[in-house]
């Protein structure tokens, strides 16, 4: 829920003024008047335009802007000993990336920076403008500048200057959501572990500026692939099967009990699960979720039927020659 602030603008009618006359001049005569030469489709040296797909994008919109900021300190130490999100706004992509991090400290600072940093930088954005609070952190102003990069300091108690601070909110209140979804016995210091899927989560609900029929997250990353890259509840309880060779007796449990936090972005359709008799994170594409707060849809006999039966069809249409 968000509190949204009413009678900013009048929701009077304005009264509607009809368009000004304008006479028109024409040289020559009526059958043959002389007409101005047409435009061509895109005037790239005067314009400035930029064609990306059947959208044109004027250069002078592409800003090259990020704004960090830093949350408060979050009500639980992880782990891995963080306490605080570092978050980065791009304005380009309209994406929010999320870092955890240990503390305020200049160097704590500059870690989750350069980690947001080099995100953008391996989805080919290069910020060349960074806007960032009034706090002076010179270890963080010279990461800036040793990134080619250039910065500015808001004014002090001025949040409409910082982009960041929008971006924190809109972070923080899915973060909220997410935490809310979690299983009621989840451990509350799991937390930063549920930030990538997060972070992905994020900018897929979110609108490229850039291109505006791509997600956010398409433009740093391409088109993610539910199929290759599957995503569970976060926070649900869940159970990794066991092989017979991962076993210590034939008496064992087969399976290990666990909470999911997050998909495996580079293994085929693996989950990453938290198992609580080792207390480390395992991988493994065998894996149960029990959720208690929302069903997850599963397919019946119907359902299997009218697929296998669509597929059948599909196979006995004949289908035309390839050239």
């Amino acid at each position: 829920m968000k509190a949204i602030r009413s009678g900013t603008r009048s929701t009077r009618s304005k009264p509607s003024t009809p368009p000004p006359v304008v006479e028109t001049v024409i040289d020559g005569d009526d059958n043959n008047p002389v007409l101005e030469p047409p435009r061509p489709h895109l005037e790239t040296a005067q314009n400035h335009q930029v064609a990306c797909g059947v959208v044109e994008v004027h250069q002078s919109e592409v800003k090259g802007l990020v704004s960090s900021d830093l949350p408060g300190r979050f009500p639980f130490t992880s782990n891995k000993g963080n306490n605080y999100i570092f978050v980065m706004y791009d304005f380009d992509t309209n994406s929010i990336i999320g870092k955890p991090i240990k503390s305020r400290e200049a160097e704590q600072l500059v870690i989750g920076y350069q980690q947001c940093f080099d995100e953008l930088r391996e989805g080919n954005i290069t910020p060349i403008f960074h806007r960032l609070d009034n706090e002076v952190n010179t270890l963080l102003f010279a990461a800036i500048t040793a990134n080619k990069c250039k910065y500015q300091i808001a004014t002090a108690h001025d949040h409409r200057q910082l982009l960041a601070e929008r971006a924190i909110q809109t972070y923080k209140y899915h973060l909220i959501s997410v935490l809310n979804g979690t299983d009621k016995d989840f451990p509350a210091y799991l937390w930063c572990s549920l930030l990538e899927q997060v972070n992905i989560q994020i900018n897929l609900l979110r609108k490229s500026r850039i291109h505006p029929k791509r997600s956010a997250y398409a433009e740093l990353h391409g088109h993610f692939d539910f199929n290759t890259t599957p995503l569970g509840i976060l926070g649900t309880q869940a159970v990794i099967f066991e092989a017979v060779s991962q076993r210590p007796s034939s008496f064992a449990d087969h399976g290990k009990e666990g909470w999911y936090i997050g998909p495996c972005m580079h293994k085929y359709r693996n989950y990453k699960v938290y198992v609580n008799a080792t207390r480390a994170e395992r991988e493994s594409n065998r894996v149960d979720f029990f959720p208690t707060k929302c069903r997850i849809p599963l397919s019946t006999d119907a359902t299997r039927l009218t697929a296998a039966l669509t597929n059948l069809n599909l196979e006995l249409t004949p289908q035309p020659a390839t050239p």
